[in-house]
């Protein structure tokens, strides 16, 4: 062993700040240190100077940083691990060392989304604090995808959320089934009318489920792709490169770099798309509106990103599920 690496280790055991660990943990859940620095209530700055603390203790580079790319070096999807682990077995030392009787004793940590309806839930809950008086059952409400954060992280004992697709790091059982339904006021157009289909609801655009945006296929992209829709949201609204991975991540209730590729790369269809539609709309629409430049806008900002050397990566990107 060198003298470089005998001084690493005397310091990860004497000295090490288990704040750094915890910052890079945020940084590779988030996988952005300004969405880092939002979840932490911390500057932008003080998350970056906390990382590179890290890795100057460590001697090693953690992540990768191209631009807009993000993506952790081997060793730092090593002490991903490692550090996960060791949080874990953190928030469970009360548990583990409360010796006060030879009773069941501790702490649980329930995370829930809002609005859970279930008699049998009910039940259990009272039932299981009946049983066991003296553990202490501490519920959260949170966003789905805070809770399947903070169980990734150990932070908690069990979660119920909303989870449309199977987390590898999760053991994940239904628990209930709950059937959803589309209302409107009585002074909505569609009130009262019955037979109703989802043409019907083109023009809405977006509709509260309660604790859910649910998007419908207004666009017409003819493929019922919700990543079109995201990356046609995106591009028209002129989003930064940031805010597109949020709205992905909040919609599919999951980090997913995978999608908010393919939400970047359909967000270049939608701009081929409005191109054609602004240029048919320059020679028929009877409107005095310059369709042409609006539509050579789109089509200049499509050449554009085909240029960007990201364009091969989101290629790469796309076919990849972390």
């Amino acid at each position: 062993m060198t003298q470089r690496r005998v001084d690493i280790a005397r310091f990860l055991n004497d000295r090490l700040d288990w704040n750094l660990l915890r910052t890079f943990l945020v940084i590779m859940q988030e996988r952005s240190v300004s969405r880092a620095a939002a979840r932490l209530h911390l500057t932008q700055p003080a998350v970056s100077q906390a990382l590179k603390r890290l890795e100057d203790t460590l001697g090693r580079n953690l992540i990768q940083r191209r631009g807009p790319h993000f993506a952790p070096t081997h060793a730092g999807e090593e002490v991903y691990r490692i550090a996960s682990d060791i949080y874990g077995h953190m928030s469970r030392l009360e548990t583990e060392l409360d010796d006060r009787s030879e009773d069941i004793t501790g702490s649980i940590r329930l995370l829930t989304v809002s609005r859970i309806d279930s008699g049998v839930y009910d039940e259990f809950l009272a039932e299981f604090h009946r049983t066991y008086p003296r553990i202490d059952l501490h519920i959260e409400v949170m966003r789905s995808s805070d809770i399947i954060s903070s169980l990734l992280q150990k932070t908690a004992t069990a979660g119920l959320s909303l989870c449309r697709t199977p987390i590898d790091k999760l053991e994940q059982r239904c628990f209930l089934r709950q059937r959803y339904a589309i209302f409107c006021g009585r002074h909505h157009r569609l009130f009262g009318r019955h037979g109703l289909t989802m043409e019907d609801l083109l023009a809405e655009n977006f509709i509260d489920v309660g604790g859910e945006l649910r998007l419908i296929d207004y666009e017409y992209s003819g493929n019922n792709d919700p990543c079109f829709e995201l990356g046609n949201i995106w591009s028209e609204s002129n989003l930064h490169e940031d805010q597109l991975g949020l709205l992905v991540d909040h919609y599919y209730g999951a980090h997913r770099p995978d999608l908010t590729a393919r939400a970047r790369l359909q967000a270049l269809v939608s701009q081929y798309g409005w191109t054609l539609w602004g240029c048919i709309q320059n020679g028929s629409s009877p409107l005095e509106f310059d369709f042409w430049e609006w539509a050579m806008e789109r089509y200049d900002n499509a050449v554009e990103e085909f240029s960007r050397p990201a364009f091969g990566r989101l290629l790469e990107e796309v076919s990849t599920r972390d």
